[in-house]
Parts: structure tokens; sequence; C-alpha cells
């Protein structure tokens, strides 16, 4: 992985192999980022994305054997237990361009990923909403 700072955004390029979420969670605790939003295109081996049902509060993963070309990776950063945790979702095409999208479960760069981290002056927390069953954004709460 390979940084650089433009202003107060990061340009992130990842090298094959790199772990997408790890790489992007460990760049935003190293620049210390707590919230963030985040964009991003390349190229993925055999990414895993998944579908949540808010009926069945459960995720149906799937993954996708082969290289995948990312169109689009769109996501945030925000503190979970104290972390900086990545929230992506993408769309991906396969060699004959036919396109999957979904929240990115895992990920690893296939030739390169070129990533655009927007820092947010913020602190805000992601929590368990039991009615949703999903971990939000906690905007009610004065940030950090």
């Amino acid at each position: 992985m390979k940084i650089g700072i433009a202003g107060d955004n990061l340009i992130i390029r990842l090298d094959p192999g790199d772990d997408i979420l790890a790489s992007l969670e460990a760049a935003c605790q190293e620049h210390r980022i707590t919230n963030a939003e985040i964009t991003g295109l390349g190229s993925a081996e055999s990414p895993t994305l998944a579908h949540y049902r808010r009926d069945t509060k459960k995720f149906t993963e799937r993954r996708f054997d082969g290289i995948f070309e990312i169109v689009s990776l769109v996501g945030n950063v925000a503190l979970i237990d104290g972390q900086s945790k990545a929230h992506c979702h993408v769309t991906v095409a396969d060699a004959q361009m036919t396109v999957y999208g979904g929240h990115l479960v895992k990920g690893v760069c296939s030739a390169t990923v070129e990533l655009i981290v927007r820092p947010l002056p913020s602190a805000y927390t992601k929590q368990l909403d039991e009615e949703v069953g999903l971990k939000v954004w906690q905007l009610g709460d004065k940030p950090a």
C-alpha cells in the first residue's frame, strides 16, 4: 500500500494481494481518521459481497471467483468499539462485463485499487440498532 496526502485527503494505491478493507482501516488508524467518505476503483480477486434483508436481519454472502473490475467503490469510516472501521459497497464486473453489487465483505487487490479517503471533522460512532439489525450512525450524540 502506498499513501499520498492531498490537503486533508488520503490518496491510497493498493498493491496486488493487499486486503482492501484491512488496508483502508490501517491507513485511517495511522492517520487518526475517525469519520470519512471513501471512493475508489480498481480490480479485485475473488471478492465476497453481501446483501442485507431487514425482515430477516441477515446478510446473504456470495463469493465471486476470478478477477473483477471494481467499477465503483463507495463507503464511509466510523468508530466502532473505538476503532476506525470501513463500510464499503462495491459494483464489480466480470470479463463478460456482467455487473454485481453489494456490501464488500472481503476483497483482495488484483492489479491495483485506487482509493480517495476524505476525512470529516467529526468522531461519530456506529452502534447496533436492534430494530434495524445493523450498526448505524449515532447522530443524536454529540461527536467526540
